[in-house]
């Protein structure tokens, strides 16, 4: 007899996909959590399984019962011994609720190994192979632990205190995407485990068999209309909480990156909050807890690009999609200056040649990447490491004081120079000498609809060049960008009047003398009390 333990909807396809591959004529016993799915589709999906029956035995963990036994929220700040009870209280659920003998088991496959099952054989050092939460995810540990974090605190400091989550000597075998973990990756224990890979490897019965037990649909794509499927999250592993924030984040990807798109949403399994066919007039919108990795198997047609902010299943759609554009979890604070990132780079691209080095430096470089691969799918992407060069376009966005003046120093700010300021003047005045001279603002006017929130209606960017052609060039410039989803138009071009610019930086000026002024207090501070201490 054979053991699978499934927690998300992800993990309950591997285990299907590996019974079926390499299990087929062994019997097996299927645990699902009980938080994969809401109660009312977990019982369908429960339901399509024993029919099919696969598994000899279906049992739901009762997580919340087990929880019930200790109600204790851990921190990192809990000791040992706090620990260890709330751990006690759990082995002694799983033992009284599942009534399981798990050492009867000749093989165990685990994914979740957090949760109060994996939990319990990490205590009864009970052997156990591991799934990958994820495609790529194996190498992934440090934004796997955030996830969990941020989702389980409590079961997360208790995994860590045993040394789990994917480790330890108790695993004999991990189970993961070789194709889709981080350059350089290299675990002993790893075995190939691609999906997409081994559903082509299944009966086609086997195959509709398994979409049914997600209830697949089959999607038609419109055809001459490239498609874009967009990847949604769950909101308790971001660091977004409000609806309309998510709504504006996936909107504004949509339009700058897929702009002109049909749209296909793949919901998160957990993600109920937004109505994406309200959002998004004409999407196609596939059920939350239907595999992003069975996609293929269920659309007619050919889908173009994968989108998503920071979703870890990007990885496993890369088999079916030309291309895949996915950001690190900071998009979810950067992408507040994306049009600014926009103008930046689009005035980048109009005022420079081939033969211009493009630097940038701070936050949202993933965005200004995927902004010039737009411009032009053959270049690369910015450099962000310090390079020298007789013709250089850079770009700072929200770089610390110190980042700026130790680029600087390397910085000549000659002729040949376009410096490109996305978020302030603020920490460039004392730098360059010739600034009021030499810098021109760049705004950017949105125009929005109802719906959109107006708290900034108007932008700035600022641009540095002692060019007089190029100034020139950008005191004329002039461009209009539609995001027909996000209901916002944006006006942008160069701004000719140098009193502006003059306030700007005598506020900038001011500002950053406080700051000095500030500083030196601290300082003098600091030499008197460490004098007093001395004496």
């Amino acid at each position: 007899m054979i053991l699978y333990h499934a927690s998300t909807v992800y993990h309950l396809l591997c285990c299907i996909v590996h019974k079926c591959i390499y299990r087929k004529e062994k019997q097996a016993t299927l645990l699902i959590v009980e938080y994969l799915q809401n109660k009312e589709v977990l019982d369908v999906i429960v339901e399509r399984l024993v029919r099919l029956e696969w598994f000899e035995k279906i049992v739901i963990v009762p997580e919340r019962k087990i929880k019930a036994l200790h109600l204790k929220t851990l921190s990192e700040n809990s000791r040992n011994a706090q620990i260890k009870k709330v751990l006690y209280k759990i082995i002694r659920g799983v033992k009284d609720l599942l009534q399981i003998d798990f050492s009867c088991f000749e093989e165990i496959n685990m994914a979740g190994d957090y949760w109060s099952v994996g939990l319990y054989l990490r205590y009864n050092q009970i052997p156990f192979n591991y799934f990958e939460d994820g495609s790529g995810m194996l190498s992934q540990c440090d934004r796997y632990n955030q996830i969990i974090q941020n989702t389980n605190t409590t079961h997360f400091i208790i995994a860590k205190y045993l040394n789990s989550i994917g480790k330890g000597e108790l695993i004999q075998k991990k189970y993961a995407d070789l194709s889709n973990q981080s350059e350089g990756f290299y675990d002993e224990l790893a075995v190939d485990f691609s999906i997409y890979e081994l559903i082509n490897k299944m009966d086609k019965r086997d195959v509709l068999d398994l979409l049914s037990v997600f209830g697949c649909t089959l999607y038609c794509i419109e055809e001459g209309v490239p498609a874009a499927l967009f990847l949604t999250q769950y909101f308790k592993t971001m660091q977004i909480k409000s609806v309309r924030t998510q709504e504006l984040l996936t909107t504004m990807l949509l339009d700058y990156f897929a702009p002109n798109c049909q749209i296909i949403i793949k919901p998160h399994p957990k993600d109920r909050r937004i109505n994406y066919r309200r959002l998004l007039p004409g999407c196609i919108v596939l059920k939350n807890y239907f595999p992003s990795e069975l996609i293929p198997f269920s659309i007619i047609g050919e889908i173009k690009l994968g989108l998503t902010a920071s979703s870890t299943s990007i990885s496993g759609i890369k088999h079916f999609v030309d291309q895949t554009i996915s950001f690190s979890t900071d998009i979810e604070t950067s992408f507040s200056s994306l049009h600014k990132l926009y103008a930046a780079n689009t005035i980048a691209h109009a005022v420079t040649d081939p033969s211009y080095i493009f630097l940038s430096f701070g936050a949202g470089s993933e965005l200004l990447d995927q902004l010039r691969h737009q411009v032009n799918p053959c270049l690369g992407p910015y450099s962000h490491q310090i390079v020298s060069g007789e013709k250089r376009c850079i770009i700072f966005n929200n770089v610390s004081q110190q980042c700026y003046q130790d680029i600087t120093k390397w910085v000549s700010f000659a002729k040949g120079d376009i410096v490109i300021f996305v978020d302030t003047l603020d920490k460039v005045v004392g730098i360059c000498d010739d600034i009021m001279d030499n810098v021109l603002p760049i705004s950017i006017k949105k125009n929005s609809s109802a719906s959109y929130d107006k708290t900034v209606e108007k932008e700035i960017i600022y641009v540095y060049t002692s060019d007089p052609d190029i100034r020139e060039f950008i005191m004329n410039y002039e461009e209009k960008k539609e995001l027909k989803l996000t209901g916002l138009s944006l006006e942008i071009r160069g701004e000719k009047i140098q009193e502006q610019i003059r306030i700007k930086v005598l506020e900038a000026q001011v500002r950053a003398l406080k700051e000095k002024c500030y500083e030196y207090e601290k300082r003098i501070e600091a030499t008197v009390e460490q004098g007093s201490i001395n004496s």
